[in-house]
């Protein structure tokens, strides 16, 4: 599906993808989530059947069919707001329902991607964010995050010897850091077997 990029006003983590620039839908994903383009989620946000409102119904209703009570959605970007809200396990849950589509599974484990225009004439070398990709033995993804209120936030998945680890760290100074402890701690600490 071919994207037509609207007139944006975003704040924020922005690529810089231009006004009437038009997009593979499946190449902005990996603006949105290989280097969190804010520009990307009003985009893709504005490009839904009914626009950003829809859009963002829509996110909530995903929540609603989880059954997830502490999670609520005001914009696609993840700006502060105090009616947007989560929780570790909210986090973890919509990670883990994320990771089961194959096209977003593979952009939150891509650590390069060179993303451009139809015409070609304007290309973007993204690298993700997640600095743990590539350090951190089996890390697979998934999602960094800041916002002033927040902090560093980082939603990780790593995968060893077949089993997968979730882990969410909220409102840090150092997630990347933190995320490493958790996951040394979680394999110096727990025998996986099988049922």
């Amino acid at each position: 599906e071919v994207v037509t990029v609207p007139y944006l006003s975003t704040v924020g983590q922005v690529l810089g993808i231009q006004s009437g620039e038009q997009y593979y839908f499946n190449d902005l994903l990996y603006g949105l989530l290989v280097q969190s383009g804010n520009d990307v989620a009003m985009t893709l946000a504005q490009n839904y059947p009914g626009g950003l409102p829809l859009f963002v119904a829509g996110m909530n209703r995903v929540v609603a069919n989880l059954s997830l009570e502490d999670t609520n959605f005001t914009n696609p970007i993840g700006l502060d707001d105090w009616r947007q809200y989560t929780s570790p396990h909210d986090l973890a849950v919509l990670a883990k329902y994320a990771w089961q589509n194959s096209d977003i599974a593979r952009a939150v484990a891509t650590k390069e991607y060179d993303l451009s225009d139809l015409s070609g004439q304007h290309t973007i070398h993204l690298e993700n964010i997640n600095q743990l990709l590539g350090e951190v033995d089996g890390m697979v993804g998934i999602k960094t995050g800041w916002t002033e209120m927040a902090g560093e936030c980082l939603v990780s998945l790593v995968e060893k010897d077949g089993q997968k680890v979730l882990g969410v760290v909220l409102n840090s100074a150092d997630r990347f850091g933190d995320t490493k402890k958790i996951i040394a701690w979680v394999y110096d600490n727990y025998y996986f077997s099988e049922k």
